[in-house]
């Protein structure tokens, strides 16, 4: 399908109607890794956009000081993949949530 081809959005924001769609920002079950997933593949194609004129900071020499990790390193932390096996679930009950709304 179309969605699974568009590019991870890994720094989202929301019009407030995803706040009266969804009881969360995210589904509770999935952490930081699977979000990115999630949001990204939730809403049909066309309702999603990526603005260029965005520019979000980094702030990796803090996380690096923090973590002990090299600045830079794009990893800020563990990745759970046991929340893995929910992501198709929670984005078909989003895609359900959003198409009745």
């Amino acid at each position: 399908d179309a969605s699974a081809k568009r590019s991870m959005i890994t720094h989202d924001f929301v019009h407030k109607t995803h706040m009266r769609i969804f009881p969360l920002y995210y589904p509770e079950v999935l952490s930081d890794w699977w979000m990115d997933d999630w949001i990204s593949h939730v809403y049909p194609a066309g309702n999603a956009f990526k603005m260029f004129t965005v520019k979000v900071s980094h702030h990796t020499e803090t996380i690096a000081r923090v973590h002990h990790t090299a600045p830079g390193d794009p990893v800020r932390y563990e990745v759970d993949n046991s929340h893995q096996h929910y992501l198709y679930g929670e984005t078909q009950s989003g895609n359900r949530m959003i198409k009745d709304f």
